[in-house]
């Protein structure tokens, strides 16, 4: 930097006898440590909420954001300004998904929302682990990934096997109670196979006298 300088103004605004930075502190501060005493900079007539618009948005666009980052970002936008998600998304250059899924990390518990400031979770994982309705399975989850180095799709998978067997045992449960009551109407064996909108009924019988 010293030898080339800031290549991209600063944007400032006039205030009383002086200047204030609007957009560019880490190039502001990046040229400071630089030892440079001048920097290119943009003058705007921006009102106050301008300027924190143009502040919140230029932060948007760093590369080292991190999701947490990122969905504050939206967030203090959304609640400042009373934009629509479909009206941030124009502002930002973003799909309205693509906001909704990130602000959709604001409701992980906080643990999991430091994991993904500290870099330790991504959004991938986030995303799979986002798909669980409770607190303390997203919690369990998350001591599985961290404890064994998880993928994402190896997440995802974990997701998907948390699921199974609650629908296993709701269904069981049901099946049973079916399985009762054409027990004592056939006076036999019976066992229902499938799930609740199809299967099929087997009728268990130990000799031809059963059967007829």
């Amino acid at each position: 930097m010293r030898q080339s300088g800031v290549l991209q103004p600063v944007v400032v605004r006039r205030v009383g006898n002086g200047y204030q930075l609007i957009v560019g502190e880490r190039r502001l501060s990046a040229a400071k440590l630089a030892g440079l005493e001048r920097v290119p900079a943009v003058i705007r007539e921006a009102t106050d909420a301008e300027s924190l618009e143009l502040a919140l948005v230029e932060n948007l666009l760093r590369e080292d954001l991190n999701p947490m980052e990122e969905a504050e970002a939206y967030q203090r936008l959304l609640a400042e300004f009373g934009w629509t998600q479909e009206e941030l998304a124009g502002r930002v250059g973003k799909d309205r998904s693509s906001i909704a899924n990130c602000l959709r990390l604001l409701k992980l518990p906080a643990v999991i929302q430091d994991d993904l400031r500290a870099g330790r979770l991504t959004m991938g994982h986030a995303r799979a682990l986002l798909s669980l309705t409770s607190a303390a399975a997203q919690l369990k989850l998350r001591e599985e990934i961290l404890a064994h180095s998880w993928s994402v799709r190896t997440t995802e998978e974990g997701v998907q096997r948390s699921h199974v067997p609650r629908r296993a045992a709701r269904r069981s449960a049901e099946l049973t109670a079916l399985e009762d009551q054409l027990r004592e109407r056939l006076a036999t064996r019976v066992r229902l196979v499938g799930s609740e909108r199809r299967g099929r009924i087997e009728i268990v019988y130990a000799s031809r006298d059963e059967l007829e």
